[in-house]
Formats: C-alpha cells, sequence, structure tokens
C-alpha cells in the first residue's frame, strides 16, 4: 500500500537531519573554525613580529653608528676569520709562551 505517510516521512527526516546539521555548522562548527583562524593569524604576526624586530632594531642601530648591514658583515666575517688564525697560531706554539705572546700580537687586537 502506497500512502503519503510512507513517501512524506523519509523527506521530511532527510529534511531534517540536513536543517539540524546546517544549524550545527551554522552555530557550533563556523565560529570555532573563524576563531581558530583569528588566534592562528594573531600568533603568527607574533611570531614574525619577533623575528623581525630585532632586526630592524640592529640595522637602525648600525646605521645610527654609520655602519651598512653589509659593512657590519664585513667586518664580522673579517674578525671570526683572525680568531680563526689566533687560534690556529696558538695551538700551533705548543705550549710556547712567547710563540703564543707573538701570536696575540699578530692576530690579536
Amino acid at each position: 500500500m502506497l500512502g503519503a505517510g510512507t513517501v512524506i516521512n523519509p523527506i521530511i527526516k532527510v529534511i531534517t537531519t540536513v536543517a539540524i546539521l546546517g544549524a550545527a555548522y551554522l552555530f557550533i562548527v563556523k565560529p570555532v573554525l573563524d576563531t581558530t583562524e583569528t588566534v592562528s593569524e594573531g600568533f603568527n604576526n607574533s611570531i614574525s613580529q619577533g623575528f623581525s624586530q630585532p632586526q630592524r632594531e640592529a640595522e637602525q642601530r648600525l646605521k645610527a653608528a654609520g655602519i651598512r648591514t653589509t659593512k657590519a658583515k664585513r667586518i664580522t666575517s673579517h674578525a671570526k676569520g683572525d680568531a680563526t688564525r689566533l687560534l690556529n697560531c696558538i695551538q700551533a706554539a705548543g705550549g710556547d709562551v712567547n710563540e703564543i705572546q707573538a701570536c696575540g700580537a699578530r692576530f690579536g687586537s
């Protein structure tokens, strides 16, 4: 027997289920996703500022001191090279105080 109740009841159940799922998405899932996105954007901005702020401050201080960033990098690499040569010289001196002093005079400041 095919009646109105056998066709309409399943359609009403499907519509009700879709409406409940839509409401759950609209009132629960979407606000949670929006909040998560806002929090993650704020976190990413904080991280970016945390990394870029010290670099900007250092560049400003170097600029105020009259040193450009490329020149500062060159000075740093030169000092690192001098320190390496000084260390190698001291190690080659083998504990001889006079040799170590000569290394200091040659490569030290």
